[in-house]
């Protein structure tokens, strides 16, 4: 009796030895897709700490260029310095008003104590009422800016003006 009772034990033995073993390998299993997991996590917020270092790096960079460029931001002091840009002022202040800048140039330019006079040349086509707005553009705007003189002449097979203006610009010659 004595031996039915350890083959009965072993006998249940078996089954829970064959339980634990499978509930390792299934432990083991998980635990290894776990850790997988967690290294693949860790390895992309790594990228990710590196990629917002480098976007930090160059945000600080733009801000250093828009601070040495007079600005806040980059953006007001791109615009700052396309409005500072003559030749851009008049191209935009041609586009804005409804000319057709077909010529834009300058025509030399002297100075005189602290300023500069540039000359520029423009010719343009639109209407009657584009020059006007031009002119008054000219005239009000952030700009030391004269009209020294223009002449209009209808264009031939078109309904528009072909327009000449000679303008002078003063620009100090050291940004106060």
């Amino acid at each position: 009796m004595i031996r039915q009772g350890r083959g009965v034990a072993w006998g249940a033995l078996f089954p829970a030895l064959a339980l634990l073993v499978l509930g390792l390998l299934v432990d083991v299993g998980f635990t290894s897709a776990r850790r997988n997991e967690l290294r693949r996590l860790t390895e992309r917020r790594d990228t990710l700490r590196a990629q917002l270092a480098g976007l930090e790096s160059r945000d600080q960079r733009i801000h250093e260029i828009a601070r040495r460029l007079g600005g806040e931001d980059l953006a007001s002091a791109l615009s700052a310095q396309q409005a500072v840009d003559p030749v851009n002022f008049l191209g935009r202040t041609l586009s804005d008003t409804g000319l057709h800048g077909l010529e834009l140039g300058t025509e030399g330019s002297s100075q005189s104590g602290q300023v500069r006079r540039t000359r520029y040349f423009v010719r343009a086509e639109g209407s009657y009422g584009a020059l006007q707005r031009f002119v008054q553009h000219v005239e009000r705007g952030p700009r030391v800016l004269a009209v020294d003189g223009f002449t209009v002449e209808k264009v031939i097979d078109a309904n528009s003006l072909d327009i000449r203006i000679n303008l002078s610009l003063y620009e100090p010659l050291a940004r106060l």
